[in-house]
């Protein structure tokens, strides 16, 4: 009995494991995938150039302070 109920659960479990996601087609084909990728990269590139003008400023003052 116990075989049984298993098996049927495991063929319920695995056909509705492959079914088909909804269509975001209509959703997804007004969107301008490239300028959205670029702007985000952008940002990313500006905070990084921040980030490293910083850290390099901090560097630049730790040789000014701790010269011998």
């Amino acid at each position: 009995m116990k075989k049984i109920a298993a098996l049927i659960a495991g063929f319920f479990a695995s056909s509705s494991a492959f079914a088909v996601g909804p269509d975001m087609s209509g959703l997804m084909s007004h969107i301008d995938f490239g300028s959205s990728i670029v702007s985000v990269l952008s940002i990313a590139g500006a905070i990084a150039v921040c980030w490293v003008a910083v850290d390099g400023a901090y560097m630049v003052l730790d040789m000014i302070r701790y010269r011998k």
